[in-house]
């Protein structure tokens, strides 16, 4: 009975090694059936998915990047479309020759301002008028309280701008200002 245990068992050898009848029917199958079980056909077959998955992902890419560009210049401002500004009307003012504010070394500012409010408003144009000398005064004060480095820049100026708007505005009655012109500024 043992012996009959062993002749059921089937040997490793020979299964590595393979029989005869296995060598001539692995032999006797077609060359392109054995091409896709080599492994140089898998290596082969995993480049061409892995080449197709790059392409189409520039594909895509490429796609996306430009429907991008296409929504993010239909976004932009277009000036043909965006409406414009009404002109405003503009009181002049003379012009001003100031001293700053520094201590060390004297400096000077000559600047030259403009007021602008909206066109047609008589009652806030002849306040404007009437009240020239206060807001003449009001300027002097601001700008002769800035040091030279608190308005010799572009964005120095514009915060200037907004503090003569706001300080202007606080006094009047009639109405606003919207907006401050440096028409001409030299600091020495």
């Amino acid at each position: 009975m043992p012996e009959d245990k062993f002749d059921d068992q089937v040997n490793v050898d020979d299964i590595a090694e393979g029989t005869d009848e296995d060598v001539k029917a692995t032999s006797s199958s077609s060359p392109v059936a054995n091409l896709f079980h080599s492994k140089l056909a898998k290596i082969l077959g995993y480049s061409v998915v892995a080449i197709l998955l790059i392409i189409i992902s520039v594909l895509v890419s490429v796609m996306l990047t430009k429907n991008a560009n296409k929504k993010s210049y239909k976004e932009q401002d277009k000036p043909w479309v965006v409406k414009k500004p009404d002109p405003l009307s503009t009181l002049t003012l003379n012009e001003f020759k100031l001293s700053t504010a520094d201590k060390k070394d004297t400096h000077f500012v000559r600047i030259n301002i403009a007021l602008g409010y909206k066109m047609n408003d008589m009652k806030l144009a002849s306040e404007l008028n009437a009240r020239r000398a206060e807001i003449r005064d009001l300027i002097n004060e601001i700008i002769m309280s800035k040091t030279k480095d608190e308005i010799d820049d572009y964005q120095e100026q514009q915060e200037l701008k907004e503090e003569i708007l706001e300080r202007i505005n606080q006094i009047l009655q009639d109405g606003k200002i919207d907006k401050i012109f440096f028409t001409d500024v030299s600091i020495m």
